[in-house]
């Protein structure tokens, strides 16, 4: 803690030069607050052009399925990416910088992987339309799957122990 003398000497420098003070400080504020605003314009761009990115990769790998031409599911604004997308809540309080920062980050990290639910499945090899397993009952393949399900599921359940006895051991 400096002394009270260090204090009134300090206070007097500022009486004194004041306003030049003043003056550096908004000058190093309005330099700084320029700064951040060009740096939010360029995160704009680099947003768009990671999008831009995106969209051609998913052309590239679809083409020439017309879904290579529908969009991969980015909104521009208002997004957070992740496993679901999220809208960011419209809010009346403040929001720290830290968690729109972060927001962004999950927002770059989702969009590497962007791409609408159909162009995902064309992706993965897989008919959206049908569910992997669903078959009919007269296909061999449907009957064998189901057969190993029942089987997976019996053997899990003798496996169960109740009072330490398996099933088996509870029916004798």
């Amino acid at each position: 803690m400096p002394s009270p003398r260090v204090l009134g000497d300090k206070a007097d420098f500022v009486e004194k030069h004041r306003r030049r003070l003043v003056r550096d400080a908004e000058k190093e504020r309005r330099k700084a607050v320029e700064e951040y605003r060009r740096k939010v314009t360029e995160l704009e761009q680099a947003r768009e052009d990671a999008l831009d990115a995106r969209r051609a990769e998913l052309w590239a790998l679809l083409f020439p399925d017309p879904l290579a031409m529908s969009e991969p599911g980015i909104d521009a604004v208002a997004m957070i990416g992740g496993r679901v997308r999220r809208e960011i809540p419209e809010t009346r309080s403040r929001i720290s910088s830290l968690t729109v920062l972060a927001m962004f980050r999950a927002d770059a990290d989702w969009m590497d992987e962007a791409a609408n639910p159909e162009q995902k499945a064309k992706l993965k090899g897989v008919d959206p339309r049908h569910h992997p397993e669903a078959g009919w009952f007269s296909d061999p393949e449907c009957v064998e799957r189901q057969r190993k399900r029942t089987e997976e599921t019996l053997a899990k359940k003798r496996d169960t122990k109740r009072d330490g006895r398996t099933d088996r051991e509870n029916l004798r």
